[in-house]
């Protein structure tokens, strides 16, 4: 058929209005025929549609000659409805991914900011106290942990930071702040709500000798807990401003003094108990120079931490 053909001019513009989804119900359907049952509108068809680069919609089955549903407008808000689908579930795959850790990032950030502020309350009342040295510490059923008696409210106007944000923190923060707006304050339970999240001897403990040490004289730091603890020709010191000088084999070099207070930790999540919400990926680390440390099971400073931490727990849980 010549192109200058006015029939075959008029079958190409019926098949461009078809291709482009102008036509009628009625004439579509007589153009969906005339492609099934005719070759030559068939060809011309495909040659259209490369003219147009329009994809191809029609249904695989032979329309019938009283249809007027085409297979094209069925299938068009069918693809639609299953991309929708698709488009939702995996947002809902992306959601349930990203909010868990988008919340476990703002935990630990909170996590590290109440440490922070502790290590604030240690320089403070250190600055004002004998020897400069930090607070004591309280044993409670098993925990050691810093003596609120001394801190609260003075030095310690925000008792929250004693709770780790994710704890059940709305509740222990009132059951917290119930116990210290009693006349007199319930000091016990105060102590015992601090111990779920934190751990603090009072004392300067980096090798296991002096850990073996301290619980070696157990007794003599529950009589004595403010003082320096000496074991035989040992002393393991309180903790205070300047105590790295004892760790310094050089004096007078400020690298190594700064490198000593970097290694000496002052306080600790409680990463032993199983309650608590970053066990067992491991917990935050106060260092004397204030730099904070997540410590996690694999690392090699997390290692050497957790042996004493489990023998200072065992030693003052299950007593000598």
């Amino acid at each position: 058929m010549s192109g200058n053909d006015p029939k075959e001019r008029a079958m190409r513009d019926q098949l461009r209005a078809y291709l482009l989804g102008t036509l009628d119900d009625a004439t579509r359907a007589e153009v969906d025929k005339r492609i099934w049952d005719e070759p030559e509108w068939a060809t011309a068809l495909g040659e259209e549609r490369e003219r147009l680069a329009v994809p191809d919609l029609r249904s695989h089955k032979r329309p019938s000659d009283g249809s007027t549903q085409k297979a094209n407008t069925v299938f068009v808000p069918v693809f639609l409805s299953l991309a929708f689908v698709v488009v939702v579930l995996c947002f809902a795959l992306l959601y349930s991914d990203v909010v868990p850790r988008l919340r476990e990032a703002a935990s630990k950030a909170s996590a590290e900011n109440n440490f922070k502020q502790w290590g604030i309350v240690f320089n403070i009342y250190a600055s004002e106290s004998k020897s400069e040295r930090f607070p004591p510490a309280v044993e409670i059923d098993g925990l050691w942990v810093p003596d609120l008696r001394v801190l609260y409210p003075v030095y310690l106007n925000e008792a929250s930071i004693c709770i780790c944000p994710n704890m059940d923190s709305e509740n222990l923060q009132e059951a917290l702040r119930a116990a210290l707006e009693r006349e007199p304050p319930d000091w016990d339970t105060a102590h015992r709500i601090a111990g779920r999240g934190l751990i603090y001897t009072g004392f300067a403990m980096t090798t296991n000798q002096e850990i073996s040490d301290f619980g070696e004289q157990i007794q003599t730091v529950r009589s004595a807990p403010d003082e320096d603890l000496q074991v035989g020709k040992n002393t393991i010191y309180r903790l205070r401003s300047g105590v790295e000088r004892f760790y310094l084999t050089a004096v007078g070099n400020p690298a190594a003094t700064a490198i000593a207070r970097s290694k000496i930790p002052i306080l600790f999540e409680n990463i032993f108990d199983r309650d608590h919400v970053h066990y067992p990926e491991g917990g935050y680390v106060l260092f004397m120079d204030g730099h904070i440390e997540f410590l996690t099971p694999d690392h090699d400073v997390y290692r050497s931490i957790q042996e004493p931490l489990a023998r200072i727990l065992r030693i003052t849980t299950h007593g000598e």
